[in-house]
């Protein structure tokens, strides 16, 4: 185990959870581009997590486990930073759509609804809506789930 993240708190702990979520979509293609890259370090870095620490996690995936969401709140934000990390590069490579499908019934999202959750999540990432309204519609999607 790193002795980067021995000492880590429970949320620096979550947040290298999502951190390495975000580097298996961006890996689904094969490959991680510089936007993608990119896109997870910003990330990262909203949580204090060190490009030193992103090297650690992408060569030691293992040492990470998936922390589920608290609430419903958490899983859509989760949600959207696994779709915008699909987007990163410009692409939907289908390896990815796949990813983030498996990811968001992960996250007990009902599988039905999937694919609705990451169209309207896509849509509002390309238009760059407003939250509100966003979790508004997607509350309607969910809503009875």
């Amino acid at each position: 185990m790193s002795l980067l993240h021995v000492f880590d708190s429970q949320e620096k702990r979550q947040m290298k959870s999502q951190v390495l979520d975000l580097i298996r979509i961006a890996l689904a293609d094969g490959v991680i581009d510089d936007t993608e890259m990119d896109y997870i370090t910003a990330f990262a870095r909203k949580f204090s997590i060190t490009q030193d620490e992103i090297n650690v996690i992408i060569k030691r995936p293992e040492e990470f486990i998936f922390h589920s969401p608290v609430n419903r709140i958490e899983a859509v934000d989760r949600m959207f930073n696994l779709v915008g990390a699909m987007l990163a590069d410009g692409e939907i490579h289908k390896n990815e759509l796949k990813l983030c499908r498996f990811y968001g019934i992960s996250l007990g999202f009902d599988q039905e609804k999937i694919d609705l959750l990451i169209n309207e999540i896509i849509e509002s990432l390309q238009k760059g809506e407003e939250d509100e309204q966003v979790y508004r519609r997607i509350d309607r999607i969910l809503k009875d789930q």
